[in-house]
């Protein structure tokens, strides 16, 4: 009883369980998968609260814009205060809305038009588009960088799974040059997939 002991304290410093070890004893192929995905995990946090903070402030800058609007007697009011709402993105599709809207007022496209054989832009049109245009920017300054996050959420598991296939191929080449199927051939790259 007491060699057992004896020779299973010998063993044990001959292996190491850390995983920083199997880090650093994997082949640079695995070093390079898995330094790659810790790159796209941080970058990717990084992302994701930054995406909520900026959404965060989208709506607390909202709000007040929002307050406002729905007080307000009249559009010119709303327009004159739109100075105490800068970062309202509600506010920037106002002042879009407000541009367009004076100037089909200030032109000829608010009279109702006579002739129907030459079809012209209706002032609804333009107003609806200048909306468009202020909503789509608005979207596009919300969505920046969310492809980064697309393209990690489907590559990262191939790169993972990159990783594991190279661990099993140095298993199995370890079995090959050594015509042995024991686990002390096998283990160092199961360890590492």
């Amino acid at each position: 009883m007491i060699n057992q002991a004896h020779a299973a304290e010998q063993i044990k410093p001959m292996v190491s369980l850390s995983h920083w070890d199997a880090i650093f004893a994997a082949s640079p192929i695995v070093q390079f998968a898995l330094l790659t995905l810790v790159c796209m995990s941080i970058i990717t946090w990084a992302i994701i609260f930054t995406k909520r903070k900026q959404l965060s402030n989208i709506h607390e800058a909202d709000e007040p814009f929002l307050q406002d609007f729905w007080r307000a007697n009249s559009l010119d009011e709303i327009y004159n205060n739109l100075e105490n709402h800068p970062d309202s993105s509600m506010a920037n599709i106002f002042r879009s809305g407000y541009a367009e809207l004076r100037k089909i007022a200030d032109s000829n496209l608010a009279d109702k038009e006579s002739d129907l054989a030459s079809p012209k832009l209706s002032g609804s049109d333009n107003l609806e588009r200048a909306l468009n245009k202020a909503l789509q920017s608005e979207i596009s300054n919300m969505e920046s960088r969310l492809s980064f996050l697309a393209t990690t959420g489907s590559s990262a598991p191939f790169i993972g799974l990159f990783g594991t296939v190279w661990g099993i191929m140095n298993s199995f080449s370890a079995i090959a040059a050594s015509n042995n199927t024991s686990l002390a051939v096998v283990a160092p790259g199961i360890a590492e997939a």
